[in-house]
Parts: C-alpha cells; sequence; structure tokens
C-alpha cells in the first residue's frame, strides 16, 4: 500500500478507504484535542510567534482484526494555527 505513504492530501484523504481495503472494517477512533501554546518546532512551522496559541490533536484509529482483537490502523498528529477552523463530516451507522 504505498499511498500510505504519501505526502499528497488527495490521496491521504483517502486512507480510510485504503485501510479498509487493505485490512478490514475500522471498528473504532480516539480522537485527542488540546489547546496549548506553540513551541519553538510548532511556530516554526506554523510561522507564528513562539507560545501563540495552537490547536494541536492526535487520532488513533483500530481496524477489526478478528471478532475479539483490534489493531491500530492510523495513527495522526496535526495542529493548527489561531483563527482556523476545524471540522468533520460523518455519517453514523443506522445498525
Amino acid at each position: 500500500m504505498p499511498d500510505l505513504l504519501s505526502t499528497d492530501p488527495a490521496v491521504a484523504g483517502g486512507l480510510a478507504t485504503a485501510i479498509v481495503a487493505a485490512r478490514g472494517r475500522i471498528r473504532r477512533g480516539r480522537d485527542f484535542v488540546e489547546a496549548r501554546d506553540a513551541d519553538s518546532r510548532e511556530a516554526e512551522h506554523l510561522r507564528v510567534p513562539l507560545g501563540s496559541a495552537i490547536l494541536a490533536g492526535t487520532f488513533l484509529r483500530w481496524y477489526e482484526q478478528d471478532q475479539d482483537s483490534d489493531q491500530v490502523a492510523e495513527y495522526g498528529e496535526y495542529v493548527l494555527p489561531p483563527n482556523k477552523v476545524l471540522s468533520w463530516e460523518y455519517e453514523l451507522p443506522t445498525e
């Protein structure tokens, strides 16, 4: 699955679909979101002053390996500078 290493946003946005095709259904996920001050690395990459308010997040997705166990399918991190909107669109299963 070479697409998993792609940095192209158009490809990266379809990772969940690629993971499901290769490994099976993504069963669950967990997101961690934190508002905090930017450290030196984040400030440099975001081009904001050191200590600026940022929104940092980490996420995990697990796929169903078998009936009794899950495996991590996706891990990601992101940081946003001030005055940016973060939004998720999703559908809930009806089962």
